[in-house]
């Protein structure tokens, strides 16, 4: 009883946030960066990554947005969430919180999330201990950060899409389907990313016909044998499904595809291991 009154309550306050978007003008935010060139990377690198699920073109893309403009900070905090060398990441956060100041408002919000993933990222590779409340100071930090900057931003895909993500951890698979379908465009839903990750909570959920239903649906949207997602969705419906062997071929292709791809390298070990 306790748990519908909560989740009736988020659903009461996400509503609401809807509702102020309904006169909101279509705007794309520049990520504090007037270079033309810098933002057109930064916007690939997203794609690559949220939708293609190519992580290793997502890096190059992330890492050539910064080339334009050095004073890119949130493209490169974006490298700094990125990149697996410890010592880069290191010095990317020190000068991310030297320039932090710099800022506007609304890519403080920003930063102020993808500093305290880098921080976490950087104690972990030092060796250093996590407090057990980390993750939860974290995780509210970005849906309060990402919650005030969707409300003057709505129709940044991406951001929506992280954003989604943190409900998902923080309130479970349902209420994290509802939001979705609360705060997406009809034009967002139609986006790679959240097609996937619909069908990645229908999985959680145990709706695997639906879930591959919208496999299929991603395929083709994506309309590219390339895209590793496609292959990714397929490998974790098999796997909560018990069909190993189905789930161990399409982890493997897209593996094989992006070797750095960590969500799929972290669903190969648990694949394997049962």
């Amino acid at each position: 009883m306790r748990f519908k009154k909560i989740h009736f309550l988020f659903l009461s306050i996400l509503i609401g946030f809807t509702a102020c978007q309904k006169n909101e003008p279509s705007v794309t935010y520049n990520y504090g960066t007037k270079i033309d060139s810098a933002l057109y990377y930064f916007n690939k690198g997203w794609v690559s990554i949220m939708d293609e699920g190519r992580w290793m073109d997502s890096e190059k893309f992330y890492r050539k947005a910064v080339t334009f403009d050095d004073d890119f900070i949130l493209g490169k905090s974006l490298v700094g969430r990125i990149t697996q060398n410890l010592y880069e990441r290191i010095a990317i956060q020190k000068e991310l919180e030297d320039k932090i100041v710099t800022l506007d408002e609304d890519s403080k919000l920003l930063l102020q999330v993808y500093l305290a993933n880098i921080r976490s990222m950087n104690k972990r590779g030092q060796g250093l201990r996590l407090k057990p409340s980390d993750s939860k100071n974290r995780l509210d930090l970005s849906e309060r950060n990402f919650r005030s900057f969707l409300k003057k931003h709505p129709n940044e895909d991406y951001i929506k899409a992280e954003y989604i993500e943190v409900l998902h951890r923080k309130y479970g698979a349902k209420t994290a389907l509802d939001s979705m379908y609360l705060l997406a465009t009809e034009r967002q839903l139609k986006l790679p990313f959240y097609i996937h990750y619909n069908a990645t909570i229908e999985t959680e959920l145990g709706n695997f016909e639906r879930a591959l239903e919208l496999a299929d649906d991603l395929k083709n949207s994506l309309n590219n044998p390339m895209a590793p997602n496609q292959y990714l969705i397929l490998a974790d419906i098999y796997y909560q499904m018990d069909s190993i062997r189905q789930a161990k071929f399409m982890i493997e292709k897209v593996v094989s595809l992006d070797p750095k791809h960590l969500i799929a390298l972290a669903l190969k070990e648990k694949i394997y291991k049962k």
